[in-house]
């Protein structure tokens, strides 16, 4: 498996995959410039993987077709 097969997954999900290969690796996240935002609602994503570390970042997962704003 390539790091590219864990990109965008959870990062639980992630870890498990690596695990069941041997594999550890560690997890760094990365921060918004603003203020605290509500991590409940959202998702800690893999958006990389560098050597044995998963950069990972929190996503708002939607039901597709949800739009934060109506077309105009």
């Amino acid at each position: 498996m390539s790091a590219c097969d864990v990109i965008g997954l959870p990062v639980a999900q992630a870890q498990e995959i690596l695990t069941a290969q041997g594999l550890k690796a560690e997890v760094i996240y990365t921060k918004p410039p603003f203020p605290a935002i509500d991590t409940a609602s959202r998702t800690l994503r893999v958006v990389a993987m560098r050597g044995e570390v998963l950069v990972a970042a929190f996503f708002k997962d939607k039901n597709p077709g949800e739009k934060d704003s109506a077309c105009k």
